[in-house]
């Protein structure tokens, strides 16, 4: 905690940038890209975030080690120490977007998402930084990032991509895909009911949803069968994809 207390003013800067984000997000009528570049802007953010975890601190953590430091011990520190912070990205984006940007979905449902998308970037960042010399780690990160981005499912969308094994791959490690697809469906479940059914159709058809879960479904059912199955799905699959590169 120290040490995250001198290096505050980076900190400061990292959400200074993200409320500047959010502010020229909510700015433009987007439409649901503006899920897409949320996601996106946490994503790039905590990425760098994790790319700064070990890369200036390898000589002093070899030193220990040789000294006898416990390495699980010596992480989990780390990455406690860090999380606060990482907490902070998506109240600090939310902050200006929200009241500028009128997402249908609630203030707290779109901080759990992107919240769980900034851990997982987070993951992926402490891993370039382990895996990449300090001056190719933070572009090795946020190439891995927008390679994220590219599997969300949204263009090219997630019919294509399952045709594929590198698709389905992609698609499963990728944050975008869970983020954007929770995100998605939350939205349109509460446009007005013949919309919402329309606009789940659609995702259906891009393969966000099982078109099973479609079919047959009634207005009053809708909710409770269509995206609370497909949500909490999504928030599952994050969740785990979180898991996995915090753990790695």
């Amino acid at each position: 905690l120290t040490q995250q207390h001198n290096n505050l003013a980076v900190v400061q800067q990292d959400l200074a940038m993200l409320m500047v984000f959010g502010l020229l997000v909510g700015l433009f009528d987007l439409g649901v890209k503006q899920y897409e570049l949320s996601v996106l802007c946490l994503g790039l953010t905590s990425t760098l975030t994790g790319v700064r975890f070990f890369s200036a601190e390898r000589v002093v953590f070899w030193r220990e080690c040789s000294a006898g430091i416990s390495i699980p011990a010596y992480f989990l520190g780390k990455v406690l120490s860090a999380l606060p912070c990482t907490t902070l990205y998506p109240l600090a984006y939310l902050s200006f977007y929200y009241n500028m940007g009128f997402p249908r979905v609630s203030f707290e449902f779109y901080y759990l998402i992107l919240l769980w998308a900034a851990w997982v970037c987070f993951g992926v960042g402490v891993i370039m930084s382990l895996l990449l010399e300090p001056k190719n780690a933070q572009i090795g990160g946020v190439v891995i990032a927008l390679v994220g981005f590219l599997f969300g499912g949204h263009n090219p969308n997630v019919q294509t991509l399952e045709t594929t094994l590198p698709g389905k791959m992609g698609m499963w490690l990728s944050y975008v895909r869970w983020s954007i697809g929770a995100l998605l469906l939350q939205d349109a479940s509460l446009a007005p009911q013949c919309a919402a059914l329309e606009s789940v159709g659609v995702l259906a058809q891009e393969g966000f949803v099982s078109e099973e879960l479609v079919k047959g479904t009634l207005p009053q059912n809708f909710q409770a069968r269509v995206v609370d199955t497909e949500v909490a799905r999504c928030q599952q699959m994050l969740i785990n994809v979180c898991i996995l590169y915090l753990g790695t």
